[in-house]
């Protein structure tokens, strides 16, 4: 009887826990993960990590949804509906090599509890929007801020797992993530088309668009305040070099998955897998010389600039610019794209045509005399929303059967040429 590649890698894994326990030998980061087990603690992470699935998809796609709604209320032209669309991720490039720099520096749970509130106080900031130039600031400064808790979030759920399990988690979180695709358009249609009217506090007048960014705001206010009772990832206390912080997550962990006491955790010691960088002490040190340490964290990626990284970087980036550019462009203005079909028809009792004629009036600036109005009886506009998030789950489901067929190489490949 054979056994593959990765199942002689688990056994040997299992082994050396077994060792480690009767040796009383320190252990890796992967032996003591492995020794916590999967269980209950898993599925929980899986349910915490919901909402910040939900807060990276309300960040970057609400907008295409209020537009249409906001157009009259806000005086939006074509123009001014695409910067919309797009300053979310104008702040997401400005911040990015920020947030995996301090994620490093001062941990996973830091960045995930500020980042998270801060970026609901911006959505906040965004549904009390009273006109164009307040809304687009508020969404920059919404992007800027939630690629670092996102970034956060990714590594955090993969360093409280093992390799066994690790590749099959982010398919669930991929899921997840594809999961908000399609509960963002179900609430846009339970409020956008509403008509709301008021006021608060007398100052803020609030439409159903500002309503339906209040609720949006939700996820990252409620993952911030989950990630406040969150351990901090056991891998990022190992590779700064506090061994015991980690092995405390590591017990608990392994307590909340078997319910056997923390003195049976087989591992009793940890080795200590990499010294904690200059940069981390001195921001332990003394807070002043964040600035010191940002001027070495950047010295520190100098190398990607560099030959033969130059080329790879320049790769992986074009890879990753033709990915997005494929699936956002279309995706973001899909909803408009429905709403003028929708008013296509509205306007010609039920009567279709071609998708050019439908879509013509959408860059025609209109007669400043005439009253600008909103077609409200829009259900289509979120059903077939919801029917392209379906498939984005259903997407999942075949890759999660494909990728132990074909690999990831393949399979990457495969899904570009689509």
């Amino acid at each position: 009887m054979t056994t593959d590649g990765k199942g002689s890698k688990l056994n040997s894994a299992v082994s050396s826990v077994v060792d480690i326990s009767e040796g009383n030998e320190a252990a890796n980061f992967e032996s003591a993960i492995i020794a916590t087990g999967f269980g209950k603690f898993n599925v929980f992470l899986m349910l915490v990590i919901l909402p910040t699935a939900f807060s990276q998809v309300f960040e970057s796609v609400s907008m295409s949804y209020v537009v249409p709604v906001a157009q009259c209320d806000l005086n939006l032209t074509l123009e001014a509906k695409g910067m919309l669309n797009a300053i979310t991720f104008a702040g997401m490039i400005t911040s990015g090599f920020l947030w995996g720099y301090l994620c490093d520096v001062t941990g996973r749970k830091r960045i995930m509890v500020y980042g998270y509130l801060l970026d609901g106080f911006f959505v906040l900031m965004a549904s009390s929007s009273q006109n164009f130039s307040m809304l687009l600031v508020a969404k920059f400064f919404g992007g800027f801020i939630i690629n670092g808790p996102f970034s956060a979030a990714t590594s955090y759920l993969s360093e409280f797992h093992s390799s066994q399990y690790r590749a099959r988690v982010h398919l669930v979180r991929g899921t997840i993530v594809s999961l908000g695709n399609i509960v963002l358009p179900l609430l846009a249609w339970g409020v956008l088309p509403q008509n709301l009217s008021f006021r608060l506090f007398n100052v803020f007048e609030y439409h159903s668009w500002n309503v339906f960014l209040l609720i949006c705001s939700l996820a990252p206010l409620t993952s911030g305040v989950i990630f406040i009772f969150m351990p901090e990832s056991p891998k990022f206390l190992m590779s700064a070099g506090r061994n015991e912080e980690a092995l405390e997550v590591f017990q608990k962990i392994y307590k909340f998955n078997t319910g056997k006491p923390i003195d049976t955790y087989p591992i009793k010691m940890l080795i200590k897998e990499t010294r904690e960088s200059q940069a981390s002490v001195r921001y332990k040190q003394n807070t002043n010389t964040i600035i010191r340490g940002v001027l070495e964290g950047l010295h520190q990626i100098k190398p990607l600039f560099c030959p033969p990284n130059i080329l790879r970087l320049v790769h992986v980036c074009f890879n990753t610019f033709c990915i997005m550019m494929s699936t956002n462009t279309l995706k973001l203005w899909l909803p408009q794209l429905f709403q003028a079909i929708n008013d296509y028809k509205f306007a010609h009792d039920g009567v279709s045509s071609s998708m050019c004629v439908m879509i013509e009036n959408l860059g025609q600036k209109k007669n400043e005399s005439s009253p600008c109005d909103v077609n409200l009886d829009n259900s289509s506009v979120y059903i077939n929303s919801m029917v392209v998030g379906i498939t984005q789950i259903m997407t999942f489901g075949v890759a999660g059967i494909l990728v132990n067929m074909l690999g990831k190489r393949k399979l990457a490949g495969m899904t570009k040429i689509k």
